[in-house]
């Protein structure tokens, strides 16, 4: 047997948003993978929320506490938006109705699921009461005491009980939690955030921020005298943005010191002048040490215990958020991780209890949770070195190699080559890159030629993204392929997702051409870069469809699978309409709240059909219309189309996209990345050499020297290029040391 000793107490899982944006359609057997997936990776302490709603409806609906079910349905938003209602963020009915049909049978698989944890020793995080409740309450109990709340986002905002409302606030938290037990079975953790990215009022004072977490903690005693308050310190992040360079966040409600406060100058809490952020200790201290577990959600990049004194003394959970959105950029510092996680443990020996994965989407970026995990155990690594060496063994692991097995060498190099700080290689940053290719971006600028957005060089986009790294590694894989006896289906994984990568880094280079012959008003020249654009695309597209976990038939598959008999075809398409939305509009938009592209996915579907032939193609059409009558773009006009096409595709039940993946992985990426190869040829060299006249703005953003060849070829009035990545509009050398000159023979 194989013993692994942990450093840490808790291994906790999950964001309240991983309940949407992975696991909103999960069947009983996805979940039961989950756990099992949970179980061997060491996770012992799982956020427990889903099928919340059930809960909420027997509790206060018609056979608890009398609300309607027509009210129960106004409460709650669509399957694929509830995390948002059970963080108290928003309310339905936007993507409803739930029917009580459907809230049952999720409850009765999480039944099966929780009890599948507990098997497995698993301590879950069930929610408590926050005060978060169907305002329609007020219909049972008028003289129930509401707390003012803001508009999360634009959407219909959650009433909150004011906790200084101790009658109502006991019976409905008792209410609540009894319902709970008794359909889920008992736990002594609860999950509780009463600010999740909103603010008390401007003049909440410093005695009331204590009574309210006071009440809060006591309702929930008087239930359960054991019980723990697990609390996302996600609501004072801005203490740690602030020390770490985003002044916009000094100025927020938590960060007020004892001089800008000087109203409540008499106050207990300000007595103690050494104590930081006094908002923030009233509020954590109206629950007693021991009692409250924090989660430092994104410890990993913007901790908040160093700058609370160790969150005044509470124990916490280093924590790492890695992704927003389930976006599928590649990214992450694994050595970041390794050393953030061990300094945590030797900074706060006392009040550190364990560290967790709170990624908004899980299905991404298998190396990151694979080391976000193992930093629990005794055998972690915790120094760069040793970091290289992990990653030789996840290699190894991960393909099912040994040291001498064929493809070893060059798929290990590959792997240090991605995760190489000096090359700026993707698992060496914190750079989400989903938010830098070019499938997402909005579009080009039809009025004027300038750079489009994210050029290498513009603070939007951090300079450590080496796009160049990216289409190295790709042919670093398709070596290891040709030496390997048989693909494994990671392997193909990995491909599929380093290839999508590098090829929308491609697109962001061709878009800087179509621009520039946009502006040069080069009719012949854009026609021929548009069209290696869409090839490209469509190439991307293939690679995608090779692989299930990149696609969007499955997606939207799942979701109408959970349909209910009852529900029929109706409840189908709402379903479906839930997982359009969420990865596009998220939310109703045109002119309603809508959080645009937030969980936006590059899915094989999703790239021809919604970027290409929706949003790309109307501009493209455009522009060429524009060139080819000698106008200006109509830019509203544009704006309007993309708009009613992204509204209409919202509802498109019609539309089948192909659930079962097509192609060999290898053979569609060899084809895709030939494109590429051997274009150097058509190209003379001349060392220490350049030319004065540019033709594009900025520099291209991948500068691999066949890339740069075929991109050149694309333009007519592209004359050559040097070895940093300049496209040359002229042929008059000059000297240029260090810089190697390539032209058009």
């Amino acid at each position: 047997p194989v013993t692994v000793e942990f450093t840490a107490k808790w291994r906790y899982y999950m964001n309240f948003c991983t309940t949407s944006y992975s696991f909103a359609f999960h069947n009983l057997e996805d979940w039961l993978n989950e756990v099992d997936w949970m179980a061997l990776h060491g996770i012992n302490m799982p956020l427990a929320t889903m099928a919340t709603e059930h809960t909420i409806a027997e509790a206060f609906g018609p056979s608890g506490l009398g609300l309607t079910e027509a009210e129960l349905q106004n409460f709650f938003p669509g399957p694929a938006f509830l995390a948002w209602n059970r963080m108290a963020n928003m309310d339905g009915p936007f993507g409803g109705p739930l029917s009580s049909d459907w809230r049952k049978e999720r409850a009765a698989i999480m039944r099966t699921v929780y009890d599948r944890m507990r098997e497995f020793d698993m301590t879950l995080v069930f929610p408590g009461f926050s005060g978060h409740l169907p305002c329609q309450l007020t219909r049972i109990y008028p003289d129930m005491k509401l707390s003012p709340r803001p508009h999360w986002q634009g959407f219909n905002s959650s009433c909150l009980l004011d906790p200084s409302d101790t009658k109502y606030f006991n019976i409905l938290s008792k209410k609540y939690l009894e319902t709970q037990t008794n359909i889920f079975g008992p736990t002594h953790y609860y999950a509780m955030d009463q600010f999740n990215e909103m603010v008390p009022e401007a003049n909440a004072t410093l005695e009331y921020l204590h009574d309210i977490a006071a009440s809060t903690y006591n309702a929930l005693t008087d239930y359960d005298q054991d019980a723990v308050w697990v609390m996302q310190a996600w609501f004072i992040v801005s203490i740690s943005l602030c020390h770490r360079g985003t002044p916009s966040y000094c100025d927020s409600f938590w960060l007020k010191n004892s001089t800008q406060l000087e109203g409540e100058k008499n106050s207990s809490y300000l007595q103690q002048s050494t104590i930081p952020y006094p908002r923030a200790h009233a509020y954590l201290s109206g629950v007693p040490i021991g009692k409250l577990l924090i989660l430092d959600l994104e410890a990993n990049k913007y901790p908040v215990y160093p700058y609370t004194n160790n969150f005044y003394g509470h124990e916490f959970v280093w924590c790492m958020i890695h992704n927003f959105g389930e976006k599928t950029g590649m990214f992450g510092n694994l050595t970041d991780i390794a050393l953030q996680a061990t300094s945590a443990r030797e900074l706060a020996p006392q009040q550190f209890q364990g560290v967790g994965l709170t990624m908004e989407g899980i299905n991404n970026n298998p190396v990151i949770y694979e080391l976000g995990t193992e930093i629990a155990q005794s055998v972690a690594p915790n120094t760069p070195s040793q970091v290289k060496l992990w990653i030789q063994q996840y290699v190894w692991s991960r393909y099912s190699t040994y040291p001498y097995t064929t493809g070893t060498a060059s798929a290990t190099a590959a792997w240090y080559a991605m995760s190489d700080p000096s090359v700026s290689g993707l698992y060496s940053v914190w750079t989400d890159v989903s938010n830098i290719g070019y499938i997402y971006s909005s579009g080009l600028d039809l009025t004027k030629w300038v750079a489009p957005g994210f050029p290498p060089n513009n603070p939007v986009t951090p300079t450590e993204h080496n796009a160049t790294n990216e289409i190295v590694t790709v042919r670093m894989l398709l070596t290891a392929a040709r030496e390997m006896t048989s693909i494994p289906t990671t392997f193909s994984y990995d491909l599929v997702d380093s290839t999508r990568q590098a090829l929308d880094n491609v697109l962001w280079d061709i878009t800087c051409l179509l621009h520039g012959a946009f502006g040069r008003n080069n009719l012949a020249s854009f026609k021929t870069i548009l069209q290696t654009w869409l090839d490209v695309a469509e190439d991307m597209d293939r690679v995608l469809k090779t692989n299930v976990n990149f696609m969007l038939g499955p997606w939207i598959a799942a979701a109408r699978a959970t349909a209910t008999d009852e529900g029929g075809i109706k409840e189908q398409n709402m379903l479906e309409f839930n997982a359009r939305n969420q990865i596009t509009l998220w939310g109703p938009g045109n002119g309603g709240p809508s959080i645009n592209d937030y969980a936006r996915k590059m899915w094989a579907g999703m790239v021809q059909d919604y970027y290409v032939r929706g949003r790309w193609g109307i501009s493209f059409q455009e522009i060429h219309s524009a060139m080819v009558q000698g106008r200006a773009c109509n830019v509203t006009r544009v704006a309007e189309m993309i708009s009613t096409f992204e509204q209409q595709w919202q509802t498109n039940f019609s539309q089948h996209f192909e659930t079962e993946s097509v192609g060999d992985t290898v053979e569609v990426v060899q084809s895709a990345l030939q494109r590429f190869n051997n274009t150097l040829q058509a190209y003379t060299k001349f060392d220490d050499m350049t030319v004065s006249e540019n033709l594009l703005l900025q520099q291209s953003w991948i500068k691999d020297l066949e890339t740069l060849a075929f991109l050149c070829s694309l333009d007519s009035s592209c004359l050559g290029f040097t070895s940093d990545g300049w496209l040359k509009a002229g042929n008059n050398k000059v000297e240029a040391e260090g810089v190697t000159l390539f032209l058009k023979k």
